[in-house]
């Protein structure tokens, strides 16, 4: 009888093991942008990083309590330009957590495409003041489009797990783990290149500012399974294991900034000697990647900037171990 107990033991902690293991799973496949925004908006999968106007970047608390880890939307002025790409066609994905502030006519969570009508895919938090999500594609015009409005509403104040799906000409939102209903319209994302796209931001000229915090917005070039609907929902608390590298690198300074000609960063730490240092512009391209060594006794290294054109950029510094992003700004 013990023998049989202890083998149960054994298997039930199997059991949940791999349970816990299958939670702790996130899809990877297809995963074409992810932004955590843990005080950045950078893309952690690529180089399509966001950009935000100079001053107007805003931080907030987590679901899981945690400081400066999701992005604040306060309206049109600070939401997140990303780069011109093709970006959606066909079938995609996009997940996000978020929690709306305020109830407004048109917000977004994302709005892709070239101006107000023309080749978007569009996700709303609200339409026409409903508080329901919403997707929509456009093609060439206002009329020439398919759109799928739900009527399960998003409370203020409360986080949501959001999953908005494109399949063919099938279009699916899921809420915190429930598919809260599927529609088929008559388009589908057209693969074409794309000059506005936006997270919390609109391109059309009506009453579609955003009052909303956004956290962990993936977007996927397929259309995800119910089973990996569930793993997004149930992705567990690892700010510290994400962010472990950026966490423990706080020492790091770049000055001066708005740099010129050169750009030296500093720190502290005698474990980054040897660094990687890559410099990326704000349409997310690589202009400088090479291994550094930090100046004997200073903690010192040293870019040449005069090549850079005037603008922000995005440096990432890593000793092999632990990484830093960061931004400076040429002028």
């Amino acid at each position: 009888m013990n023998i049989i107990i202890a083998m149960n033991k054994k298997l039930l902690v199997i059991l949940l093991w791999l349970n816990l293991g299958l939670f702790a799973q996130v899809p990877t496949n297809s995963l074409s942008a992810y932004y955590p925004f843990n005080n950045n908006t950078l893309d952690y999968i690529g180089t399509r990083h966001g950009i935000v106007p100079v001053g107007a970047e805003q931080y907030g608390t987590d679901r899981w309590g945690h400081l400066n880890a999701c992005y604040d939307v306060v309206g049109n002025s600070n939401h997140i330009m990303l780069p011109n790409d093709y970006w959606i066609y066909g079938n995609y994905s996009i997940s996000a957590w978020v929690k709306v502030k305020q109830t407004e006519s048109y917000p977004r969570l994302y709005d892709f495409g070239n101006g107000y009508g023309v080749n978007n895919a569009i996700g709303k938090l609200s339409h026409g003041g409903n508080g329901s999500p919403t997707l929509e594609y456009y093609a060439s015009s206002t009329v020439d489009g398919s759109n799928y409005l739900t009527n399960s509403f998003l409370n203020i104040g409360t986080w949501y797990h959001l999953v908005f799906i494109s399949s063919g000409t099938s279009m699916k939102i899921y809420k915190n783990n429930v598919l809260i209903g599927t529609s088929n319209g008559s388009h589908i994302p057209e693969n074409v290149y794309r000059t506005s796209n936006k997270i919390g931001g609109s391109n059309a000229p009506l009453q579609d500012d955003t009052q909303a915090f956004i956290d962990d917005f993936r977007l996927y070039d397929r259309a995800i399974s119910p089973e990996e609907v569930t793993q997004l929902y149930n992705e567990p608390d690892d700010f510290v294991g994400i962010n472990e590298a950026v966490m423990t690198l706080n020492d790091v300074v770049i000055s001066p900034n708005p740099v010129s000609d050169q750009v030296s960063i500093r720190f502290s730490s005698n474990s980054l000697q040897q660094v990687n240092v890559k410099v990326f512009d704000n349409l997310g391209k690589l202009v400088i990647n090479q291994n550094q060594q930090s100046t004997i006794g200073q903690n010192l290294i040293e870019l040449n900037s005069q090549k850079l054109a005037d603008g922000l950029y995005f440096i990432s510094i890593s000793n092999g171990i632990n990484s830093k992003n960061m931004k400076f700004v040429k002028k």
